[in-house]
């Protein structure tokens, strides 16, 4: 992963500030989380057309399912912001330019198997061996 450029102060400042809203908002998450299951409940519980009833009790259960992740994908997301976006594009471009090198570095040696396969006067074991790769 890239490193960070030296920041100036106002800008480590506001760096700074910026992970301790994100830590903080972290942990409130399991209140927040919370919060809106009371509300969902409170909304299951009350009187309602059976069309909305329904649309209650549906979010009231997945929310059930889904409440772990939801909270741990926003604090994920949240801390993933953190980063500056120049450094996950260049590491994004890195992990791409990696790959393409592996890319020709594979079709480089399957050039070379094929040549070998298809070049008679070689021996016939280092032919089968190329064919075999």
């Amino acid at each position: 992963m890239a490193s960070r450029p030296p920041l100036s102060q106002p800008n480590r400042l506001a760096q700074e500030t910026r992970e301790r809203f994100v830590a903080d908002a972290g942990r409130a998450m399991t209140e927040i989380a919370a919060a809106v299951q009371e509300r969902l409940s409170v909304l299951v519980g009350e009187a309602a057309a059976s069309r909305e009833m329904q649309v209650r009790r549906d979010a009231w259960t997945f929310f059930q399912k889904a409440k772990v992740a939801w909270r741990d994908a926003s604090v994920q997301s949240w801390q993933k912001s953190l980063q500056p976006p120049v450094a996950s594009a260049k590491a994004d471009l890195q992990d791409m330019v990696a790959s393409i090198r592996e890319l020709r570095s594979a079709e480089g040696e399957l050039e070379g198997l094929e040549a070998m396969a298809a070049d008679r006067s070689s021996d016939s074991e280092m032919r089968a061996l190329a064919e075999a790769e």
